[in-house]
């Protein structure tokens, strides 16, 4: 899902609420909040904590959430999945490292730390553009 934000750059409560609402009343069953469309690489710690909080505290039971936890590095995913377990949220998604392109070694050694460090469901996509072996030819 999106995150909505006012005209002052800050997070959008009752936008954010009003969207869920529309989703609910459309039969969704399953939101993913923070995830690559809700701009979960590009929020502050603080800002990620108050979309996932709003989410976990508006949504009725029955309605699975896994926001996304984004990083560059295993430690800042682990830090926002580690918050998403606390404030309630069933699981969590996880995406390629962004910006980069690792070797299937190096993606191995990245999930394996995040799935090993949070006992918490883990949903994982696919960027194919990110989870290739690369070879450059000059």
């Amino acid at each position: 899902m999106v995150t909505p934000f006012t005209v002052n750059d800050k997070i959008d409560a009752e936008g954010i609420i009003k969207n869920l609402d529309f989703a609910f009343e459309n039969g969704v069953d399953s939101v993913s909040p923070t995830a690559t469309t809700g701009e979960g690489g590009l929020l502050s710690f603080e800002e990620y904590e108050k979309v996932v909080r709003i989410v976990v505290e508006h949504v009725n039971s029955g309605v699975v959430i896994t926001p996304g936890a984004s990083g560059s590095t295993p430690e800042a995913v682990i830090i926002r999945a580690k918050l998403a377990k606390d404030v309630g949220a069933d699981g969590a998604y996880l995406s390629t490292p962004p910006y980069y392109k690792p070797t299937q070694k190096g993606l191995f050694a990245y999930f394996s730390k995040i799935l090993s460090s949070v006992d918490f469901p883990f949903i994982i996509y696919n960027s194919a553009a990110r989870t290739i072996e690369t070879l450059f030819i000059f």
